[in-house]
């Protein structure tokens, strides 16, 4: 399945509200080491001097502050109103996280990673990973989730889980697994399965 002394790499996705953190966290307390696409990225983003001054290029010098960290919040805004600047900085961002992943994959020496991103397919980083775990739930369960921990409507809600229902449409089936976390099938015993399954298959291929 993967390269010698190399990991076996799960791709754990999903849209807002689904739970893949908790995948993510369930996994993480086993022993496997979790790279958090979003917390990199930020982390990227403030200690890449190349990054900020592409983004100082693209989106205006105000996107980064005097003290050099970058102005999330005036950032968002311009590209959300831009589809072409978004595409660009997302360009620039997901191939530093692809080349960041290398290196993390390449010191790791336990027998599973996992890398979380809600947009594993449009970053390019299905192909890093060996096997897709899909975390999945009703969408009124995953709107009551969504609300519950953040600013949003259940309007706005709505409209990103439609709007992310592509990314999933994409993801290679020969290699993906749904995880469903609707707070009534068991969790824990899937995971465990999923997990036991792939470390065996590896050991014996």
């Amino acid at each position: 399945m993967c390269q010698p002394n190399r990991p076996i790499v799960i791709g754990v996705t999903g849209g807002i509200g689904a739970g893949k953190s908790v995948v993510c966290r369930v996994c993480a307390l086993r022993g496997i080491p979790l790279y958090d696409c979003d917390s990199r990225a930020r982390r990227i983003m403030e200690i890449s001097g190349e990054i900020r001054s592409a983004l100082r290029h693209l989106a205006g010098k105000e996107a980064i502050m005097p003290d050099g960290s970058v102005n999330r919040p005036l950032l968002a805004s311009v590209i959300f109103n831009d589809p072409v600047l978004r595409r660009e900085v997302n360009t620039l961002v997901h191939k530093a996280v692809r080349t960041d992943i290398e290196a993390w994959i390449d010191q790791m020496r336990a027998p599973v990673a996992i890398i979380e991103s809600a947009i594993l397919h449009s970053s390019g980083l299905d192909n890093m990973v060996d096997e897709i775990w899909l975390v999945s739930a009703p969408p009124e369960l995953r709107t009551a989730r969504a609300a519950a921990r953040s600013n949003l409507s259940e309007e706005q809600i709505s409209c990103r889980i439609s709007a992310q229902q592509g990314e999933f449409d994409n993801l290679d089936s020969s290699r993906l697994h749904i995880i469903l976390n609707d707070g009534m099938t068991p969790l824990l015993p899937r995971i465990d399965n999923l997990l036991h399954t792939l470390i065996n298959h590896n050991n014996n291929a």
